[in-house]
């Protein structure tokens, strides 16, 4: 008797713990899955699907909200995109600076200018003196925003805030065009040309098919609407692997 309850607690611990292995190589191959659909075959409804799945185990890991997140976005799902960001934050993700900033995007993106302000505004607030990537993409946007409502002044003033922590062709093309707008001709053609030839670099990337990209001398005639094509993406965004390779594999 005594040997026959020894056996079945010996069965018992056999099946627990080759229940318990299955389990993690399944999320392990869940979590792999999605990454591979997030980076290399670009399915985000794949991606969706597994991260989904693995929340379902464990729906206290911001990490996966975050990247489930992404994926929403790359589809234009904003409004599933905010709010798993947004539970992320709840959850404590390290990373709440990049988070808000995805927020942030995600209600720009959307349309919804004024609250996407605010993310902005509470991003360079708390990024000011500490996180120099995060502080210029927000006073960046903060400037497309205030273009975005006709106010050209205040604009210039956000893309100068951002200048004052790293000069780049983006906030200096997009300076050109609110000079442009408030009837400054010399500074706005001053901004254009030391601009111009790297964001066509980065439009002709981005947008191959287009009339623009396919003419060498073609530049964006003030006026134009290409420039608002160069905001769907941050390009103060890091790239999306580091981010997978810098979270710890599922238990």
């Amino acid at each position: 008797m005594k040997g026959k309850l020894i056996l079945g607690i010996v069965l018992l611990m056999v099946l627990f713990l080759g229940g318990s292995y299955c389990l993690r190589e399944y999320k392990r191959a869940k979590w792999f899955a999605a990454n591979d659909a997030m980076l290399w075959t670009g399915d985000y409804s794949e991606a969706i699907r597994n991260y989904s799945d693995l929340i379902w185990w464990n729906d206290n890991d911001p990490s996966l909200y975050y990247f489930r997140a992404e994926a929403y976005a790359s589809l234009g799902m904003y409004y599933n995109a905010i709010s798993d960001y947004n539970s992320a934050l709840k959850l404590g993700i390290k990373d709440t600076l990049q988070t808000i900033l995805r927020v942030g995007v995600a209600k720009m993106s959307k349309g919804d200018i004024e609250s996407a302000y605010q993310e902005f505004l509470k991003l360079s607030s708390k990024s000011e003196g500490t996180a120099d990537n995060e502080y210029w993409s927000a006073n960046y946007h903060l400037g497309q925003i205030e273009y975005l409502k006709g106010n050209y002044r205040e604009s210039i003033n956000y893309y100068n805030i951002a200048r004052g922590v790293q000069t780049t062709s983006s906030e200096t093309y997009h300076r050109a065009n609110a000079y442009y707008a408030l009837g400054e001709r010399d500074s706005a053609i001053d901004c254009y040309n030391r601009s111009i030839q790297s964001v066509k670099a980065k439009y002709i990337l981005e947008y191959p098919n287009l009339i623009p990209a396919q003419c060498d001398t073609c530049g964006f005639p003030f006026g134009t609407q290409e420039y608002l094509l160069l905001i769907k993406r941050d390009l103060s965004k890091p790239k999306l692997a580091d981010l997978i390779e810098s979270v710890n594999l599922p238990d």
